[in-house]
């Protein structure tokens, strides 16, 4: 089992899967991979909205 990636290598990842399925010769595949890592980058930014708010709350 694999544990949370970090933010970077997400992002990174999320890069990667953009620009092959924005490729000309783009396959099914490769824009199948995007929306895969989609959401989880959507995820990611949920949690990240979940933390601001409560930091702005306490401060």
């Amino acid at each position: 089992m694999t544990g949370p990636i970090a933010d970077d290598v997400l992002i990174a990842l999320a890069q990667h899967r953009f620009d092959q399925a924005d490729r000309a010769d783009a396959t099914q595949e490769d824009c199948r991979q995007l929306r895969d890592i989609f959401s989880a980058v959507l995820q990611r930014l949920r949690e990240k909205v979940e933390i601001t708010r409560d930091l702005v709350c306490i401060g």
